[in-house]
């Protein structure tokens, strides 16, 4: 992959995905607590961290944090904004965790990330790191629901459900985020784990209509889509803000405010004492 495509992923994902929100942050700290009492969150690991969307909230409540992700480019990206002296990020895969030591681990999580990982591989290393009642989370969520609050009414919406469900685009997804359609629900976990999930976990962030345009760029289907048929790409995303700036009636994208509502499911499980 190209550095400059990789380094605009990167900030493409800074600029236009959602830090993890404390609405989810708080679910998952609630499952944690009920077997691990506070005074006891010495270490967290976020593992797909990206550019560190999930550690900004999580780092408030560990003293120890580790983000690693196996692009370079996203980081580069979160060591370049990571003002957090107890936030550390490095390139590595969920699969194998060399720097962690064994039973050292309270909470491990991954942010729209656990569908790619070789899961057999991925548990075998969280047994070794997590503590007894250590906890596992897997956070998801798939295409945001945009919002017009001046019309109030479905032309955004389903303009965005539009070119999320575009031919050409669905033929280029990657069949391992079928589990984010299933909102995790198949992602199983092994019998050693007490396993909860939780679902429609409704939350809305503001935006601007040009945020539409990046977020959709920072798809990996749509990036797929960009390698194979880079003009049929580019086409599609013309015409998605022609389309856009008819339904909200307005030629200036980036003042126009909007909203974003995602709907996030979480797949946890409780790592039971030996």
């Amino acid at each position: 992959m190209p550095t400059e495509k990789l380094s605009y992923n990167s900030k493409a994902y800074s600029l236009f995905r959602p830090n993890a929100p404390p609405k989810v942050i708080d679910v998952i700290l609630k499952y944690l607590e009920e077997n691990v009492p506070k005074d006891q969150w010495n270490i967290v690991v976020d593992v797909g961290c990206g550019n560190g969307q999930g550690l900004k909230q999580l780092s408030k409540h560990f003293k120890q944090c580790y983000g690693f992700d196996i692009s370079e480019g996203q980081i580069k990206e979160a060591q370049n904004e990571n003002v957090l002296d107890n936030v550390v990020y490095d390139v590595c895969p969920a699969e194998t965790l060399p720097a962690i030591k064994d039973k050292s681990v309270q909470l491990l999580t991954a942010f729209t990330a656990a569908h790619y990982f070789d899961r057999p591989k991925f548990f075998k290393e969280t047994d070794r790191v997590l503590v007894d009642n250590g906890v596992v989370a897997f956070v998801g969520y798939y295409i945001p629901v945009p919002n017009d609050p001046i019309s109030k009414d479905e032309a955004l919406p389903d303009l965005m459900s539009s070119i999320a469900n575009n031919p050409e685009l669905v033929k280029h997804e990657n069949p391992l985020m079928a589990p984010i359609k299933t909102h995790y629900c198949d992602l199983k976990f092994p019998d050693n784990y007490e396993y909860c999930h939780k679902d429609n976990i409704d939350v809305t962030f503001p935006a601007h209509a040009q945020d539409l345009i990046g977020y959709i760029q920072t798809w990996s289907f749509f990036q797929a889509f960009l390698e194979d048929n880079k003009t049929a790409a580019e086409t599609l995303l013309k015409n998605f803000e022609r389309d856009l700036k008819k339904v909200l009636k307005t030629d200036d994208l980036n003042s126009y405010e909007i909203t974003l509502t995602f709907n996030y499911f979480i797949g946890m499980g409780r790592k039971k004492s030996d």
